[in-house]
């Protein structure tokens, strides 16, 4: 009981807080009451907002690129390249870069065999999963730009760390990199084999002239 009403008085404090702030900001009731059931429309404001915290925060947050990658269950790590130096490395989305390879874009349904990208990707300064495990628990971390208008959601893959599946006796699905999937309301985290093909809205994160 005594957590129950913990819970409704910093419920109640929040909300205080908010409406407070919506009165000094010039809302009035009637807009409030529009916003709350508009949707969309609170999206892009909360695009709007993690925009602003991710260039507020830049050079704010260290992640240490060289410590150990999360592990998928049943699976185990085959490469782990580290290109930043240092290796702790400040947060900054201006120096990343979202490459697409151009035969990612010659075919809307096919795209590029994830062995070939991986081969062609192999003297480019990609990022690890250390930085993905980083963005998947600071999602305000990771810029609007990243998001995509496509309805599937665009996928954004860390080559620089490659997984085995140690459990799947299909050669095609044995090797694999994990990425981010925007959803339309939160990024999550997704995987690839290069048995599969990536497509164009499935670029490689990679530093910028490293």
């Amino acid at each position: 009981m005594a957590s129950m009403t913990s819970d409704v008085t910093r419920h109640l404090n929040f909300a205080s807080k908010f409406f407070k702030a919506c009165g000094q900001a010039g809302f009035n009731p009637t807009e409030l009451n529009v916003l709350a059931q508009d949707v969309p429309l609170l999206k892009q404001a909360r695009n709007l907002l993690h925009q602003k915290m991710s260039e507020t925060e830049t050079n704010k947050h260290t992640i240490n690129t060289a410590a150990a990658p999360a592990i998928p269950g049943g699976c185990s790590i085959v490469e782990n390249r580290v290109y930043a130096n240092p290796a702790e490395w400040l947060w900054d989305p201006s120096k990343i870069h979202l490459f697409v390879h151009e035969e990612q874009k010659k075919e809307r349904f096919h795209g590029m065999p994830g062995e070939e990208l991986r081969e062609e990707l192999v003297r480019t300064p990609v990022l690890n999963a250390v930085v993905l495990d980083y963005l998947l628990e600071h999602q305000h971390l990771v810029p609007a730009s990243w998001q995509s208008s496509g309805c599937e959601g665009r996928r954004i893959y860390f080559f620089g760390t490659v997984y085995r599946n140690n459990s799947d006796r299909d050669m095609d699905s044995f090797y694999f990199v994990r990425g981010l999937w925007w959803n339309h309301n939160h990024w999550r985290e997704c995987s690839k084999t290069f048995g599969q093909e990536f497509q164009a809205d499935e670029p490689a994160a990679v530093f910028r002239n490293l």
